[in-house]
């Protein structure tokens, strides 16, 4: 970094107990082709050997400045560090994922000639616990496909984000009513202030592991997601936005009126994208993603809900196949899934062959981590 001058780009880490991978992330960001940073590090009270991995980088990088909270939990610690970040430019990056060299260095030249961008992501490369290689998803690019995607899921993956601190303070900064969505929530509300974009590259390599997982957090996490997305639309009609803070956010959405259907559809569908993802992972995770399944299956009543879950089951099971070189087994379980609902084949076949799909396919495609 430059003596005497404020940092280029300041990026922001929230960790607890993050020694398995913590070291390695801050390495890709000492990797940056772009030097003129600062990297703000929440420690929110970890109980393993995370503070003395952070001291040992500290102690090799005056660009890593270490802020304790204690056990605030990450919605504080994020905002605490956008709050206390230098630069005109906030990077977001987890604690157990990896930016690519060149990252800061692309969105940083991207947003620098966009003024009237304030939010830019990018494409993710799915990691293992060991870093191995799942595979790659990439988001909507343009900010009408972008604004499109958000009216029914989260297009940005969160630890790929970067965006304009000025936006994040207009905006209100994180939400602790919305956590585990809070990042949905928070880019829902920049979206009005200014354009948004993903990078068609990947930026991050984004690690998945159980965590993520549990029954409870994707349950908690597709509702939230749904309140962010009401408070959206009152927001857009000059109503007062969704109450998330003082009861439980199953009942604030069914106190709006909302059919007791639509949460139920709104988790079925999470379980089934999780399940999807998850599936990446090989048969090390072969029993989560089969538990997903189930737990979708058990949350299918309605006739068309039943045809999503076997259609997405089929097609999990036609991936499997093909990846354990079995073509036989992967064209019967495929010709099972195009059965239940074609449209979910066609939507995973125009993103393959590049085809940009209609508005209102593109409304239906799957959500991503």
């Amino acid at each position: 970094m430059r003596r005497g001058s404020l940092p280029a780009v300041s990026i922001v880490m929230v960790v607890r107990d993050g020694e398995a991978h913590l070291h390695e992330a801050l390495e890709s960001l000492r990797a940056q082709l772009l030097d003129d940073i600062e990297v703000l590090v929440v420690d929110d009270g970890s109980s393993d050997s995370t503070p003395e991995i952070l001291e040992r980088q500290r102690a090799r990088d005056s660009r890593l400045r270490l802020l304790p909270r204690g056990r605030s939990g990450p919605v504080a610690g994020l905002n605490e560090a956008c709050h206390a970040a230098r630069s005109e430019y906030v990077a977001r990056l987890d604690a157990d994922d990896v930016c690519s060299p060149s990252r800061l260095v692309d969105q940083l030249q991207y947003m620098a000639s966009r003024p009237q961008v304030v939010l830019v992501g990018g494409a993710i490369e799915m990691i293992d616990s060991q870093g191995r290689r799942l595979g790659r998803f990439g988001y909507p690019t343009a900010d009408d496909e972008i604004r499109r995607a958000l009216r029914e899921r989260n297009s940005f993956a969160h630890s790929a984000t970067f965006f304009r601190r000025e936006a994040f303070l207009r905006a209100g900064g994180y939400r602790e009513g919305y956590s585990p969505a809070e990042d949905y929530d928070l880019w829902l509300r920049m979206s009005e202030l200014g354009a948004l974009a993903n990078l068609n590259r990947v930026v991050v390599r984004y690690r998945l592991h159980s965590d993520q997982l549990s029954l409870r957090r994707l349950e908690d996490q597709a509702l939230k997601s749904f309140a962010a997305r009401i408070s959206a639309q009152r927001r857009g009609r000059g109503e007062a936005e969704l109450e998330t803070g003082d009861v439980a956010i199953a009942s604030a959405l069914r106190a709006t009126g909302l059919p007791e259907t639509l949460l139920r559809e709104c988790v079925l569908k999470h379980y089934l994208t999780w399940a999807e993802t998850l599936a990446l992972a090989g048969p090390e995770r072969h029993a989560e993603t089969e538990e997903l399944l189930s737990r979708a299956t058990d949350l299918a009543l309605a006739p068309f809900e039943r045809r999503m879950a076997r259609a997405r089951d089929h097609w999990i099971r036609a991936k499997r196949a093909f990846a354990d070189h079995r073509p036989a087994a992967g064209l019967g379980e495929l010709t099972l899934s195009l059965a239940a609902d074609p449209r979910l084949a066609a939507e995973r076949l125009w993103r393959r062959l590049g085809i940009r799909p209609s508005p209102g396919a593109a409304e239906a495609a799957t959500e991503a981590p």
